[in-house]
């Protein structure tokens, strides 16, 4: 901006002009944001929408070992194998249970059709590796989750 007394002219804002003793107007604006600003303003409020398919099993104490081997190196690989997830997770379900642990194997995706397809084309035979080596031993249930939004807090160090 110009100030009073100096010389009026264009910015890298745009050409402003203003008699003396009054605000600065803008008359035209020609520097216009750049590819970066504008694909950063853009994606403001729009994540893209991701869904978990969960699969909660119950495992028999007396499989337990056998069937986590067998889940982390054979089961997880074969279902991401089918490429229609991004990526997989374990969790341990912090429940207390006599008969055996709890766990929640949790599969992203992005498009419903995507599992859709899994499950009409890759799950029954996968589910069926599982009954047939495991049968009511490891007993799951499964859902579906959609993603509504995800918060990315400070990364806190751990206690001394």
């Amino acid at each position: 901006w110009a100030r009073d007394g100096e010389e009026h002219g264009a910015s890298a804002f745009g050409h402003h002009s203003h008699a003396p003793g009054r605000s600065p107007i803008c008359t035209q604006a020609k520097r216009q944001p750049g590819p970066a600003l504008s694909a950063f303003v853009g994606q403001l409020g729009r994540r893209q929408v991701m869904y978990t398919y969960n699969v909660t099993v119950s495992v028999d104490a007396s499989v337990h070992e056998e069937w986590l081997k067998w889940m982390l190196s054979t089961h997880m690989p074969e279902v991401l194998a089918t490429g229609m997830f991004a990526d997989a997770t374990l969790h341990e379900v912090l429940v207390d249970e006599e008969s055996g642990p709890t766990y929640a194997a949790q599969y992203r995706f992005r498009d419903l059709e995507d599992l859709q397809l899994y499950q009409q084309v890759h799950a029954p035979g996968l589910q069926e590796k599982s009954a047939a080596k495991f049968g009511s031993k490891a007993l799951a249930f499964r859902t579906i989750l959609r993603t509504v939004d995800q918060l990315d807090g400070p990364v806190i160090p751990p206690s001394l």
